[in-house]
């Protein structure tokens, strides 16, 4: 079938890669954006330039996210994703859906000259425009309306300090928002 060839497929691209690993894995940076005056905290910038620079990604502590909405998000998240397939499948991305919705397993493919993404995930890019499980996970609306402008502050606080870190000019209407 589709799916255990895409599996197949996903399984030897793993090897190969794991394979070809010739540098140990280095750590994921950590940075904390607590503190007061973040964007003149030079050396949170470099930080953030290092953590981009050398390794591509980092972790974010401090984000002021409570914990408390990310342990409702997670268990909603949870809920959601343990539901039968077929009634997932109800909430599937559709072409006009503006990225909103259900994406199943080995679905997407990010980079077609590699096998299928191995996740599934349920992308809310507009809270108005998505169509949520409400039948089936009454409380996900509520609990994404809340988390989703959080995530929205901390995505621009940290394009203004990558800015800020690669000397660029962070006055731009996409990164000023909010």
């Amino acid at each position: 079938t589709t799916f255990q060839s895409r599996t197949l497929g996903l399984v030897s691209y793993i090897t190969h890669t794991i394979a070809q690993l010739t540098q140990p894995i280095m750590s994921i940076p950590v940075v904390d954006v607590s503190t007061e005056s973040i964007e003149e905290n030079s050396a949170v910038l470099q930080q953030i330039h290092n953590a981009f620079t050398a390794v591509g990604f980092l972790f974010v502590r401090g984000h002021g996210i409570p914990r408390e909405m990310i342990d409702r998000v997670l268990e909603e998240a949870k809920q959601f994703f343990s539901l039968p397939q077929d009634l997932k499948s109800k909430y599937r991305r559709t072409a006009n859906s503006n990225n909103n919705g259900y994406v199943a397993l080995l679905e997407e493919n990010i980079d077609p000259s590699k096998p299928a993404d191995l996740k599934e995930c349920f992308n809310i890019t507009s809270l108005k425009e998505c169509s949520y499980p409400d039948t089936e996970v009454p409380s996900l609306r509520s609990v994404a309306q809340e988390f989703f402008p959080e995530c929205c502050k901390l995505a621009l606080l940290l394009l203004r300090l990558m800015g800020h870190a690669l000397k660029l000019n962070v006055r731009h209407p996409a990164i000023s928002l909010g």
